[in-house]
């Protein structure tokens, strides 16, 4: 493996980064200082950080392969995250250097997304929950809430956590020198589910803590062999601070779903 040749010497590594932090955003000048082939690993979770501590450590999703000759030296790129989601994204050719590999935890995690060719937007939130803590509740991606809720069950397992009901959402930015969080961006999805045998007059419907009616959602259902889902949103543009109760009812009254949601939008909230 990558780890096991930097720790025995028989591999030099020189580490640059690409700019950006999600993707192939880490290059990395490889010499083979044995006198055999190699046919070398990169292990998941290997973790390589910045001559400038402002900047972000890179996360190697690994799962990548390097061959190389007797005495040669290849410059491959590695596909990363970011592993301090409080700096900022890198800029092009700052010097890296390996660290150390993350959590058995990690790279577990690591592997089950590679091995179901999960989006690395995803795969990204799911890093921070090891590497920063970040909630379950962050583990989505909106372009995909069935990869979402796998993942996140499968993190929840690890690290023995309650699966949330909802999730905290946020845009990233990849632009070098950019905080990662947008947090000006922030909001609340719930996933409102019934079975496919529910009746086809669905009402979802949201309430204040009072009980008054706050809005009806009318739209935006996705429908598959589990039944239907519907992603209710919270924006902190339109939506104050407070307790509400997110609620799916048929037109007989029967409750499919009820969710109490606490909105809390501030500087920190995600």
């Amino acid at each position: 493996t990558l780890k096991r040749g930097m720790a025995n010497k028989k591999l030099t590594v020189k580490a640059v980064s690409l700019g950006g932090y999600c993707g192939r955003c880490i290059s990395l000048q490889v010499t083979n200082n044995s006198q055999k082939s190699m046919d070398i690993d990169v292990d998941p979770g290997l973790i390589f950080v910045p001559a400038d501590t402002t900047c972000q450590n890179l996360v190697a999703w690994g799962n990548e392969k390097i061959e190389l000759e007797p005495g040669a030296t290849k410059t491959v790129t590695l596909e990363t995250f970011c592993g301090k989601s409080y700096a900022h994204s890198p800029y092009k050719d700052i010097k890296y250097n390996f660290w150390k590999q993350g959590d058995s935890g990690m790279v577990k995690m690591l592997e089950y997304a590679h091995a179901g060719h999960f989006n690395p937007h995803l795969v990204q939130r799911g890093v921070w929950a090891f590497t920063n803590g970040h909630s379950l509740s962050e583990i989505f991606y909106y372009g995909d809430h069935g990869q979402s809720e796998k993942l996140m069950r499968f993190v929840a397992d690890i690290q023995h956590k309650r699966v949330p009901n909802y999730y905290r959402d946020f845009q990233m930015s990849e632009r070098p020198g950019e905080a990662v969080v947008r947090r000006d961006s922030g909001r609340i999805v719930v996933p409102v589910k019934w079975a496919s045998e529910g009746y086809k007059q669905m009402y979802v419907t949201i309430y204040k803590e009072n009980g008054d009616i706050y809005k009806k959602i009318d739209n935006g259902r996705l429908i598959d062999k589990n039944g239907v889902t519907v992603l209710v949103e919270f924006k902190p543009s339109r939506d104050i601070n407070g307790t509400y109760r997110v609620e799916a009812r048929d037109e007989t009254n029967r409750v499919w779903y009820e969710q109490a949601v606490e909105v809390d939008f501030d500087n920190n909230w995600y």
